[in-house]
């Protein structure tokens, strides 16, 4: 088993201890070193070290991969179509084959990500909750196999990206709570120099409670201003979250931001939302009230105003009703449609 000496780990927890650090990582999510930096020491076997290329790597540790019996693990960055995919896919394919004739219990698999283009990362949701992706999306959008193909296996994917530049960057795979794969590469076309480890012992534990803490932890960010609790409000905000076919609203303008966030949340999870709004209706009382205007992009003043205010995902939200009011429609991200009609 291998360590650290005595000679760094002293300095090195003294440091974490400091006011300062504590103070510097308050906010940092998760944060559960804070009060016991000790707590993040362990020790590792290294199994195997191979470097290569990103899909060499995983072709490398499939044998590995397709040694899952309970439960596997993949968590990556940046999520693209590519023979690093194929070899997942083929896994994928390979377990849920193998659960499926074993009986009932299914082998549990979880996908994380966090870049899969700049239209995700424009649109992802702003909470650390992250976003689901269905099933009906991994085919099409995500280059997975097919659901009919993966039916042995108990499988969720979701990606977790914080604007305007929060990319999640920690690469791992855990097979079995017993291994830890730690691939420099991410499951992508990027055919750059990679290096991959297999590790072994009390630092598997370490990876498993960080993914309980940040990826399968439902801790939300920040969110849009809410809305003042009036009866009207709290009505149309719970009415438009519990709809589960078609919200259908008239308007003379959209411009606030709880509203706007609620549709969108609709919308990703398949609801077919139809707004009626006017064109250049009360400009002026849009703008005393709202600083904005339903169909206007944002001026640079604004977008200067948002990055202070660490307020760039509810503006780039904002911005992209005004985009489907000047398009027409758009389709949601999982499946439900959006048509916006302006009657002037």
């Amino acid at each position: 088993m291998s360590s650290f000496p005595s000679a760094f780990l002293s300095p090195f927890l003294t440091s974490l201890r400091t006011a300062a650090s504590v103070a510097s990582t308050a906010k940092d999510h998760p944060d559960y070193y804070n009060d016991d930096p000790a707590t993040l020491l362990t020790s590792s076997q290294i199994e195997d070290l191979s470097i290569s290329t990103g899909a060499s790597l995983f072709s490398h540790f499939e044998p590995v991969l397709l040694s899952a019996e309970h439960s596997l693990i993949i968590v990556t960055c940046f999520w693209a179509r590519s023979k690093s995919l194929d070899t997942l896919n083929h896994v994928l394919r390979t377990l849920s084959s193998r659960s499926g004739s074993g009986g009932d219990k299914k082998l549990r698999v979880r996908i994380c990500f966090s870049s899969l283009s700049v239209t995700q990362k424009l649109f992802h949701t702003r909470s650390l909750s992250g976003q689901p992706w269905p099933p009906a999306t991994w085919a099409s959008k995500l280059g997975l196999a097919p659901p009919s193909e993966l039916s042995g296996l108990d499988l969720e994917v979701k990606s977790i990206f914080v604007l305007p530049f929060s990319v999640m960057h920690p690469k791992f795979i855990i097979v079995d709570g017993r291994t830890v794969l730690l691939p420099s590469c991410n499951v992508s076309w990027e055919d750059w120099c990679e290096g991959g480890v297999q590790l072994s012992g009390d630092i598997v534990g370490q990876f498993i409670r960080f993914y309980n803490s940040f990826w399968a932890d439902a801790t939300t960010g920040a969110a849009a201003e809410p809305a003042p609790a009036t009866p009207l409000n709290t009505f149309l905000l719970t009415a438009i979250t519990h709809a589960t076919r078609s919200v259908v609203i008239t308007t003379p303008n959209l411009t606030s931001p709880p509203l706007i966030s609620a549709l969108l949340t609709a919308l990703r999870s398949g609801v077919d939302v139809t707004i009626y709004t006017s064109a250049r209706m009360m400009l002026l009382e849009q703008l005393l009230t709202a600083g904005t205007i339903t169909e206007c992009w944002y001026t640079s003043q604004e977008l200067g105003v948002a990055f202070a205010s660490r307020d760039l995902a509810g503006l780039v939200q904002r911005q992209f009703v005004r985009f489907l009011t000047m398009t027409g429609q758009e389709e949601g991200q999982q499946g439900g449609r959006m048509q916006v009609t302006r009657v002037i």
